[in-house]
C-alpha cells in the first residue's frame, strides 16, 4: 500500500513514512502491526501536510483540491 514498507521486524513488520513537503526530508511516521494501520497513518500525515499547503494557496480551487486529495475518508486500499 502507498506509504508502507516492510521493516524487517517480526513484531510490527510494517513501517510508514512520507516526504515532508516543507523540508524535503523523509518523515518517519512509525511501525505498525499490519499494512492497513501503517497506510492509514501515512494518509493522516499526508492530509495534515496537504491542509498546511492549502492554507498557503491564494487560489481556493487549489486549496480545496489539496484538502480533498488525501482526505481521511478517501479509500486508498483499492488502488
Amino acid at each position: 500500500m502507498i506509504g508502507v514498507n516492510l521493516s524487517g521486524r517480526k513484531k510490527n513488520p510494517y513501517v510508514s513514512s512520507c516526504r515532508d513537503p516543507f523540508t524535503g526530508k523523509k518523515d518517519y511516521i512509525g511501525v505498525y502491526f499490519n499494512e492497513i494501520e501503517a497506510h492509514l497513518a501515512w494518509q493522516e500525515r499526508k492530509h495534515h501536510y496537504a491542509c498546511q499547503l492549502a492554507d498557503l494557496q491564494p487560489d481556493s480551487k487549489v486549496a480545496k483540491a489539496l484538502r480533498e486529495r488525501y482526505a481521511p475518508d478517501k479509500d486508498w486500499k483499492n488502488r
